[in-house]
């Protein structure tokens, strides 16, 4: 699952079953745990694409029903 920005993440959202808001959700955590083990990497891009999704995933979620 992956968002090509906040329009289509929310819009999703608002969509979304309980069961794909709980993925978000884990995806979300696997987002942050992943930008923090790597935040000393000179991997920029890959750290902006990461914490770009988690971001697009907490917007995803807070548009839903089951927020």
């Amino acid at each position: 699952m992956k968002f090509n920005g906040t329009e289509e993440a929310i819009e999703f959202g608002k969509v979304a079953s309980k069961e794909e808001v709980a993925l978000m959700k884990r995806v979300r955590v696997v987002c942050v745990n992943a930008f923090e083990n790597m935040f000393d990497s000179e991997d920029f891009d890959l750290l902006a694409e990461i914490a770009t999704q988690g971001q697009l995933m907490r917007e995803a979620v807070e548009a839903s029903n089951y927020n």
